[in-house]
């Protein structure tokens, strides 16, 4: 059973340096103000309805406050969500359920406005005394939702689909 959890921990890791979501910076090279403005990060572990092991390292906060108008969630429309079904049934369509594992980190990159992340306690980094300067969108961040849907909506366009004038994604 550990083997499972080390390889989904493993995985998670993985994936963060593969899309190079952070570089590291050692803790000598920051000021205390930025050391003291750096978020928090932590790993959770879950185990998915398939019985699988998954890891997610989640960032504690946004550096920055929002109002309650600012902050996103991307979300479709229930008429969008008809329509789709509809046309699966009428083109006979399967239904099936994805689960894209990395789906923030296929966000654009953002080095204008880069933030402090300490790692998690349990990542090797946190031992070398390194923080991260997070560049892509990570779990956690007010940010990511929106990047990460502006990423999609230029894939699907790049595709010939277009959005429903109902719905914002």
């Amino acid at each position: 059973d550990w083997a499972q959890w080390q390889a989904a921990i493993d995985l998670e890791r993985n994936s963060l340096c593969d899309f190079e979501t952070y570089t590291t910076v050692k803790s000598h090279e920051l000021t205390s103000e930025q050391k003291a403005s750096a978020l928090n990060a932590h790993e959770i572990l879950a185990t998915k309805t398939s019985g699988a092991k998954k890891c997610r390292i989640i960032v504690d906060g946004s550096p920055s406050k929002h109002e309650p108008d600012e902050l996103y969630a991307s979300v479709a429309a229930f008429s969008t969500l008809r329509v789709v079904l509809l046309f699966m049934l009428l083109l006979g369509f399967t239904l099936m359920q994805l689960d894209v594992t990395t789906a923030f980190l296929q966000g654009d990159a953002d080095d204008s406005a880069p933030v402090l992340v300490r790692p998690p306690r349990t990542h090797p980094d946190f031992a070398h005394l390194l923080y991260w300067w997070v560049r892509r969108p990570l779990y956690g961040l007010r940010t990511s939702p929106r990047k990460w849907r502006c990423t999609l909506a230029a894939c699907l366009k790049e595709l010939g689909l277009h959005a429903l004038i109902y719905d914002e994604c």
